[in-house]
C-alpha cells in the first residue's frame, strides 16, 4: 500500500474517533487524545510482530493523520483552530451546553416513566382480587353458595371449582346446616353429585366443569368463558339457590354472570383473562428479551459496517442468547405451547435475530484472524 493510501486510511480512522468523542465528551482540543491512540497503535504493531522501522513509519503516518482528522471534525462543527496554553483547560465548546440540557432531559423523562411504572403497578396489585367474606342472612329465602377458582388448567380447558354454602334458611349461625343440601353441578363434563351433611363441619365440594370457549394459543391474550348449572335439593325437593364468587387465583381476572335464559336450575357464566399483573409481569419479561437482542444486533452492525473491535467475550455472550431466549420463553406465566401468539409476534424473530448476530460476528472474527495471518506474511 502506498503512503498516501496509509495516510487517508488514518485520517479517516482518526476522524470517526474524533467524531465519537466530540459527540460524547466534547473536548477541545480533540489532540489531547492522540497520545494515548498512538499508544495503543503501537502497542498493536507490537503485539502483530512488526519490526521497528515499520512500527515508527506506522507512528508518523498516523500522527500526521491524527492532526489532519482534528482539523477535520473541528471546522466541520465550527469551532476554530486555537494554540492552547499548556496546563490549562481547554475552553468550552458551545454544543455542550444543550448537550447536557438534552442529557438532563431525557433523564428528567426516564425517572417520570419509571416513578409511573412503579405507582401504576403497585395500584393495580392493591386492585387485585382479595378474599372479601360474604354475609347472608340465616333466614334468607335463598342457600347462599359461594364458588372458589381452585385450579385453572387453560392448556387442558379446565376449571376446578369448589363449592361451599355459608348461608340462608337452611345455615345456622354456627356454620352448620340444618338439613342435608344435596348438589347437582353440570359444567360440560358431565354432572358431578355431592350431598353436604347437617350438623358436621362442612368441607367445600370440588367440582370439575369444561372451558366451553377461549384458546391458550391466543396467549397472552387469550379469554375464556365456562357456563355452569347447578342443582340443589333438600329431601328431594329443589330449593332455591344464590351463587356468589369468591376467592380465584391472584393471576387471573374473573366475572360471573346469572343466564337469565335457565329457568330450571341455578345457571351461572363465567368469564375468564390474565389479571393485569400477569399481563405486567409478561410484558416486562418480553421486554428485557427484546432490549438485549437489540442490543446483540446494535455491536454487530457496529462490527460488519464501521470496523470496530471486539474481543472474543462477546461472541460467546451474543453466542448464549440462544440459549437464553427459549429458556425465558419457557418460563412465562402460564407455560403457554409453542406455537402461542406471543411465538409468532416475538419470540421466533429474536432467536432468529441473534443467530444473525452470531453468524456475523463469527464472520468479522474470522475475516480479521486470517488479515492478521497475512500482515505477518
Amino acid at each position: 500500500m502506498s503512503q498516501v493510501g496509509e495516510s487517508n486510511r488514518y485520517i479517516s480512522l482518526f476522524e470517526r474517533t474524533f467524531e465519537h468523542y466530540w459527540s460524547t465528551a466534547q473536548d477541545v482540543p480533540l489532540s489531547r487524545h492522540v497520545p494515548q491512540l498512538l499508544q495503543r497503535l503501537k502497542e498493536k504493531l507490537h503485539a502483530e510482530g512488526q519490526p521497528p522501522q515499520r512500527i515508527d513509519a506506522e507512528l508518523r503516518l498516523a500522527e500526521d493523520g491524527a492532526r489532519i482528522a482534528e482539523t477535520i471534525v473541528t471546522l466541520r462543527h465550527g469551532g476554530a483552530i486555537e494554540p492552547q496554553t499548556p496546563g490549562l483547560p481547554a475552553p468550552a465548546a458551545g454544543p455542550k451546553t444543550t448537550s447536557r440540557k438534552a442529557r438532563t432531559v431525557l433523564l428528567f423523562v426516564l425517572t417520570f416513566i419509571s416513578v409511573v411504572a412503579y405507582c401504576g403497578v403497585n395500584i393495580m396489585f392493591a386492585f387485585e382480587h382479595r378474599h372479601v367474606p360474604v354475609s347472608i342472612p340465616s333466614n334468607a329465602p335463598a342457600t347462599a353458595l359461594t364458588i372458589d377458582i381452585a385450579v385453572a388448567d387453560f392448556n387442558n380447558g379446565k376449571l376446578v371449582l369448589h363449592l361451599l354454602p355459608i348461608g340462608g334458611e337452611f345455615v345456622g349461625k354456627d356454620g352448620k346446616l340444618s338439613k342435608d343440601i344435596s348438589l347437582k353441578v353440570e359444567g360440560g363434563d358431565g354432572f358431578v353429585e355431592h350431598t353436604f351433611l347437617a350438623n358436621t363441619v362442612l368441607p367445600p365440594m370440588a367440582a370439575t366443569i369444561e372451558i366451553d370457549s377461549g384458546d391458550i394459543l391466543n396467549y397472552p391474550f387469550d379469554q375464556y368463558r365456562a357456563e355452569l348449572d347447578i342443582e340443589a335439593s333438600v329431601d328431594n325437593h329443589p330449593i332455591p339457590m344464590r351463587t356468589v364468587l369468591d376467592d380465584i387465583p391472584h393471576n387471573l381476572t374473573v366475572t360471573m354472570v346469572e343466564d337469565a335464559s335457565n329457568q330450571k336450575d341455578v345457571g351461572d357464566i363465567l368469564t375468564l383473562s390474565r389479571s393485569g399483573i400477569e399481563l405486567f409481569v409478561i410484558g416486562l419479561s418480553v421486554f428485557s428479551v427484546i432490549v438485549v437482542t437489540l442490543c446483540s444486533l446494535w455491536v454487530a452492525i457496529h462490527v460488519m459496517l464501521h470496523n470496530r473491535d471486539f474481543n472474543f467475550e462477546v461472541l460467546v455472550w451474543i453466542a448464549a442468547l440462544l440459549f437464553v431466549i427459549p429458556t425465558m420463553r419457557d418460563a412465562l406465566p402460564g407455560n403457554p405451547p409453542y406455537g402461542s401468539a406471543i411465538d409468532f409476534m416475538v419470540y421466533f424473530w429474536l432467536q432468529a435475530a441473534v443467530a444473525m448476530a452470531t453468524i456475523v460476528l463469527v464472520w468479522a472474527w474470522v475475516r480479521r484472524a486470517e488479515e492478521t495471518v497475512h500482515r505477518a506474511v
